[in-house]
């Protein structure tokens, strides 16, 4: 396995399904940026971006 930083972007992660592959890719070494209309319910090793997948924002 490379020890190259990875990065990975989630869309609609907050549910258990993305906050679940989050926390398995964060555990790896993955810079993990969860996209969602909300924030996940729960705190964890990633970034959230709002995202309505209408809205361009930054």
């Amino acid at each position: 396995m490379s020890h190259d930083l990875k990065k990975v972007v989630i869309a609609g992660g907050s549910g258990f399904l993305g906050v679940s592959l989050a926390h398995h890719l964060a555990e790896r070494g993955t810079s993990v940026v969860i996209l969602s209309r909300n924030e996940p319910k729960v705190n964890g090793p990633w970034k959230h971006r709002r995202w309505d997948a209408q809205t361009v924002e930054d």
